[in-house]
């Protein structure tokens, strides 16, 4: 219980009427409920834009509903975003990209990725309603913070960590060989909330998430807190896009 009270409090600003203060052992597992916290995370976003389509058009309860997602999680993994894209398009060297992503001041690129990561999910939000409807659409719009949640868990098993220290390094340096397996089960299983587009949905999000493992890796020489928080981010704008082709020729 302990473990996912802790992934609650890191992947999200809700409301808790219990605090843990972790050991970094404690930490590391509980990665195994990143798929579960995911999954309250998703339901959330589901219910509100639910709400939302009762009052507004799409594209207004799509740009909304991504706002109160980015609320939702405290802007953590759009902060990763930010300073990823940022510490990469700089072109210098390793360390000055390292240094760059960990200034906590944001650059001009850093804000259009933010912008353009808002825009394009509300955009996709808006056509997979257009094409879907019923409890599926609502499905897909949960199972992707699952899945995204769970493959950020297979990235850091994968992945080295790029920094000789930092917070991210909580999760890589304390691996638990229960941790993997447990995430990946749970997180395939709550993904099937979105029936028929959950191997969709799966596919795309670990080809995006190992595309851009592998342009990290060739940048920086592995993963960090930051990058982890932009493949989310990204990796659930391709799942949208995804569900939104594959919407569009069934």
């Amino acid at each position: 219980m302990k473990h996912f009270i802790l992934s609650l409090q890191f992947l999200s600003r809700l409301y808790l009427p219990w605090m843990i203060e972790g050991e970094d052992d404690m930490f590391a597992r509980s990665l195994k409920f990143f798929p579960l916290a995911g999954c309250i995370i998703g339901l959330l976003d589901a219910g509100v834009l639910w709400l939302l389509l009762r009052v507004f058009t799409p594209l207004t309860a799509g740009i909304l509903v991504v706002l109160f997602d980015i609320a939702l999680t405290g802007g953590l993994h759009m902060d990763g975003l930010a300073d990823t894209i940022d510490g990469l398009s700089s072109h210098r060297s390793k360390e000055r990209m390292l240094e760059i992503m960990k200034d906590s001041r944001i650059g001009t690129f850093g804000v259009i990725a933010i912008v353009g990561e808002v825009i394009v999910k509300a955009a996709l939000i808006m056509e997979l309603f257009t094409h879907e409807s019923g409890w599926i659409a609502y499905g897909v719009i949960a199972a992707v913070p699952i899945l995204s949640r769970m493959t950020m868990v297979l990235m850091i098993y994968v992945s080295k960590y790029a920094r000789e220290e930092g917070i991210g390094g909580l999760f890589f340096s304390h691996k638990s060989s229960i941790c993997l397996p447990a995430a990946l089960i749970s997180g395939i299983l709550l993904s099937l909330v979105s029936w028929y587009y959950a191997p969709v949905l799966l596919i795309s999000g670990l080809l995006c998430a190992f595309m851009i493992r592998a342009i990290c890796y060739h940048k920086i020489g592995g993963m960090t807190g930051d990058t982890l928080g932009a493949t989310l981010e990204l990796e659930e704008a391709v799942m949208l896009m995804a569900a939104v082709l594959f919407a569009a020729f069934i």
